[in-house]
């Protein structure tokens, strides 16, 4: 939920940024819990007639500010309405899902072909480039970042996916707050865990990266004990990273194996939730994998 900053008007105004696959389902919910607390309070979709484009990086704000005399030194999870040259834009602090400084722009659709000329044209200088789903999906796991429909679903709940620290039990009172009370005494049989896996060797290549599904194995054993949920290739740290689930008395001191496509690729949980400030040059260079 990100909220319009230092606007009078807009004090009273949220802008909710969801995935498209959960948009209907979230929107729904919101207007009938609004219904339920007989709220006084209009909820709308405006992905229809708006669109989106990211800026990300530490030069994002100077890119920004070539085509704005707006303030960008806004907060993380705020939004401000202001001008990227001839465009009206709501400019929203994204920096959770990269780890990067960045800025998400959503604007009307009819403008985007010439926003994102001027964006490429005044980020020539700063070597601009366009980036991916792929890229995105890199930032996002490096940064420790969880996505709805990979490690999140209507079947998991946010203790085991060590994400307790964002729900706050001492508020007086929200939405799910008893649920929450008995989830959080509970025990939990697995967790959610990310794992770094050892680098490459040539004649694995991209093959041999996890992607989603693939199992999990303790050294010593054939027991399955986790299954990947995504993965990625880090550019940072050269090797393979992945989310996955595995079994609750599973230390950082296991061998894991992951299975791929008839080999098996070494992995150990990551005890930090992200890995940003992670030298490479701390890790073992030992490519480790074998065939099954």
């Amino acid at each position: 939920m990100y909220t319009f900053e230092n606007l009078k008007y807009y004090r009273s105004e949220f802008i909710l940024l969801t995935d498209p696959e959960r948009e209907s389902r979230e929107l729904n919910w919101l207007k009938r819990a609004a219904i339920e607390l007989e709220a006084s309070v209009e909820i709308s979709g405006v992905s229809e007639y708006l669109a989106s484009l990211a800026v990300v990086g530490p030069k994002s704000r100077e890119v920004l500010e070539e085509l704005t005399k707006s303030d960008l030194g806004f907060k993380q999870n705020a939004a401000r309405l202001m001008r990227l040259g001839s465009a009206p834009v709501i400019a929203v602090r994204t920096t959770a899902a990269t780890g990067q400084l960045s800025y998400e722009l959503y604007h009307s659709r009819g403008d985007t072909l010439a926003l994102y000329n001027s964006l490429m044209e005044v980020g020539r200088n700063y070597g601009i480039v366009n980036f991916g789903q792929s890229t995105l999906n890199m930032m996002r796991i490096e940064n420790g970042y969880k996505i709805w429909g990979r490690e999140l679903t209507l079947n998991t709940n946010p203790y085991e996916c060590g994400l307790s620290q964002m729900v706050d039990l001492n508020k007086e009172n929200f939405i799910g707050k008893t649920s929450c009370m008995e989830l959080s005494q509970k025990q939990w049989n697995r967790k959610q865990v990310l794992l770094i896996c050892e680098p490459l060797t040539e004649p694995q290549s991209w093959r041999m990266i996890p992607k989603r599904m693939e199992v999990i194995r303790k050294e010593g054993s054939e027991d399955r004990v986790g299954q990947i949920t995504s993965g990625t290739f880090s550019v940072r740290l050269h090797r393979p990273l992945a989310f996955a689930w595995v079994q609750s008395d599973i230390t950082p001191e296991d061998k894991l194996w992951i299975d791929i496509g008839g080999s098996q690729v070494q992995g150990r949980i990551h005890e930090g939730s992200t890995v940003c400030g992670i030298e490479e040059t701390k890790l073992s260079d030992d490519a480790v994998f074998r065939q099954s």
